[in-house]
């Protein structure tokens, strides 16, 4: 119960922060609705259907030295379903930026924070990460466009760091809180520029090598390597944005076993294309849609829609 209670302490915490920090803020609420399988569905009655609501907040101004987060707080339901099921999902990301006007370097410390119920297993989990980057190669500018959900980049960003935290199963439940804690080195690469008037490219790659697991509960080890990396493409306007990217991430699991080192590796890879369209309907009101596509390892996976109306009240 000790756990139980430091870890909703630190949630709350969280909140609290950012209810406090009243500087460059933005907030909009969403009604957000999305159709999966949507390939393998014949109908529109066979489509899986998920519907929420959603408020998304963010402070501080990502180009100055200081405090800087994000939050989002939706309630999904799915179609069909018990009311029983419904429960709050949380993400949120805390980071403080250190910058010194006659260097380029560039320091960030955080804290990423993700609380859910997983519907399969009926138990509700906690990741708490904390993470330090350090950037020696950064020529990089945060551009703000027309689009207000997110900056763009313009220059490159070079640097490493470490992602530290933990994850904890069954917080809310009866049963036993189970503790994984993980720990990796990361590299990281950012690139953006506006090619032309408009036109933005934006690639972005993180190298964790390796990713170390710890069990408490069977106090066993995981040591995995990964790579993810995401491109896109975006023509943004006054009154509308279209968007385009592919998403990826490479993966091998079992670095080291009982039988040795590279004895048992296995791996998977990723390719999700994605593209999306905002529009402005009216001042502070926005329509966005989106199209997703999954694959596995070479295999077709689901694809899923997605459409939202969007209220920005700061």
């Amino acid at each position: 119960m000790k756990i139980k209670r430091i870890v909703m302490g630190v949630v709350i915490l969280t909140l609290v922060l950012f209810g406090s920090y009243a500087l460059d803020q933005s907030m909009y609420l969403s009604m957000e609705a999305s159709a999966f399988d949507v390939l393998d569905s014949k109908d529109l009655e066979s489509l899986e259907i998920e519907a929420y609501p959603m408020a998304t907040y963010s402070f501080g101004d990502i180009n100055e030295e200081g405090l800087k987060g994000y939050a989002n707080l939706s309630l999904p339901y799915q179609m069909g379903d018990s009311l029983d099921t419904l429960f709050p999902y949380f993400y949120s990301e805390t980071f403080y930026r250190f910058q010194k006007p006659e260097t380029e370097s560039l320091l960030h410390i955080g804290l990423r924070t993700h609380f859910e119920r997983i519907q399969a297993s009926n138990s509700t989990i906690l990741d708490l990460m904390g993470l330090g980057a350090f950037y020696p190669i950064n020529n990089m500018e945060e551009v703000w466009t027309s689009d207000r959900y997110s900056h763009y980049s313009d220059g490159v960003r070079l640097g490493f760091g470490m992602e530290a935290g933990a994850t904890l199963v069954n917080l809310l439940e009866d049963a036993a809180t189970t503790t994984t804690v993980h720990a990796a080195p990361v590299g990281r690469i950012n690139a953006g520029a506006e090619l032309f008037d408009n036109f933005w490219v934006q690639a972005n790659m993180l190298i964790y090598l390796p990713m170390v697991d710890y069990y408490t509960d069977s106090e066993s080890f995981d040591y995995t390597a990964s790579q993810t990396g995401s491109f896109s493409c975006s023509f943004v306007q006054e009154r509308f944005q279209i968007m385009a990217g592919l998403d990826q991430r490479f993966t091998v699991y079992d670095l080291y076993t009982t039988s040795g080192l590279f004895k048992d590796t296995d791996y998977t890879y990723d390719f999700n294309p994605w593209a999306s369209f905002n529009y402005t309907i009216m001042e502070d009101l926005n329509l966005y849609t989106g199209l997703y596509l999954y694959t596995t390892d070479g295999n077709l996976g689901p694809m899923y829609a997605t459409i939202a109306i969007d209220y920005f009240l700061i």
